[in-house]
């Protein structure tokens, strides 16, 4: 019987005498993040850093520039939830977030602390129909494709796992990577090889492997 274990490991050493991947021909793409990026923790900004180009927007005109993969909106409040399920857009917030949508643009929000308490973690007592008539507003959101999440679960599934090889040789998936994974999907680089092992766990975990564009 073939040890695919024994492969797996076989597999990596051979990568590593490999010819250098030039991981400088894979462009980052643009996330657009609306709200004080700065304000971030460091260990967070370094994660995104690494796999997007961070561009700061204001207005629809930053957007039309920079053609975004994603728009990330940080620190989002009531008003941009209420908003933005119905259809407003008379702040600049409110209207790039209608513009995304109209435009079939990714979006994710991250509320803030207390919002994201109450629509979320308020499972331990009776919600008042106040909280109801915002869960409702959020589960319009979320129908019209936009993702609510925190920033570890933001972090979980969009950026694209990328795993270095001594020497700075190709990129391996490997089973433990993912079963390390968190996420139900998990993106990778172009030139990133996936060993069976690895397909084998992401299928008995239900986790889909997407590789980036």
């Amino acid at each position: 019987m073939i040890d695919r274990e024994l492969i797996e490991k076989v597999v990596a050493e051979v990568l590593t005498k490999l010819t250098s991947f030039d991981r400088q021909s894979l462009h980052k793409p643009n996330l657009l993040v609306v709200g004080d990026y700065s304000r971030l923790d460091p260990i967070y900004q370094q994660k995104i850093n690494s796999k997007w180009n961070i561009v700061n927007v204001h207005s629809v005109e930053d957007m039309k520039v920079h053609f975004p993969k994603r728009v990330l909106f940080l620190a989002a409040n009531q008003d941009l939830f209420v908003k933005g399920a119905l259809g407003i857009g008379d702040t600049s917030e409110s209207e790039l977030l209608a513009r995304c949508l109209l435009e079939n643009i990714p979006v994710t929000l991250i509320p803030l602390d207390y919002l994201h308490s109450v629509l979320v973690n308020n499972d331990q007592q009776p919600k008042s129909e106040y909280i109801l008539q915002l869960k409702s507003y959020q589960d319009r959101l979320v129908k019209f494709g936009v993702s609510v999440e925190t920033i570890d679960s933001f972090l979980n599934e969009h950026i694209p796992f990328s795993k270095e090889l001594p020497s700075g040789k190709r990129n391996l998936l490997t089973q433990r990577d993912v079963q390390a994974h968190t996420g139900k999907r998990l993106d990778i680089v172009q030139g990133t090889i996936v060993t069976p092992l690895a397909r084998d766990a992401a299928r008995e975990r239900g986790i889909t492997i997407h590789i980036l564009d």
